[in-house]
């Protein structure tokens, strides 16, 4: 199965493809480069951050970046950092990286746009959403 392009014209769009992957470890192979049009990351950024520190959540934001094709969308869900406190005591890795965060959850918009490279992004709203979801576009042509 191939990925569905967003607005496309076809009468018969192929069928969706959903993949996972671990974006965070160094190790660990991640998907491929360009191949998805939509990257869904909802819930998860303050555990990520919790369990791998500033460096984690930027390696997600990088990888979920490179593995869009142009014109891609990232969805991100981030929970505020408020919440993070309640989590910050469930192991002596969560409670050592809490205390060294220093990209919070407020800076994550500028930080995907100015240093991971989306082109734009907005704020998805609807009257049931506790929390905010933003939608962040990968511009069309290739950033070097």
């Amino acid at each position: 199965m191939r990925p569905v392009k967003l607005g496309s014209s076809n009468q018969n769009p192929a069928p969706l493809s959903r993949s996972q992957g671990d974006y965070v470890s160094e190790q660990e192979a991640w998907p491929g480069r360009g191949q998805y049009d939509v990257i869904m990351c909802l819930g998860v950024t303050k555990w990520v951050q919790l369990q791998s520190g500033d460096g984690g959540v930027a390696r997600l934001f990088r990888r979920a970046y490179q593995s869009l094709s142009p014109g891609g969308i990232f969805i991100l869900e981030p929970q505020p950092w408020s919440s993070y406190s309640h989590s910050k005591r469930a192991t002596e890795t969560t409670y050592r990286n809490y205390r060294n965060l220093r990209l919070r959850p407020e800076k994550f918009t500028s930080y995907l746009t100015d240093k991971i490279g989306f082109t734009s992004y907005r704020l998805l709203t609807h009257t049931g959403i506790q929390r905010p979801i933003y939608l962040f576009h990968k511009g069309s042509a290739p950033r070097k």
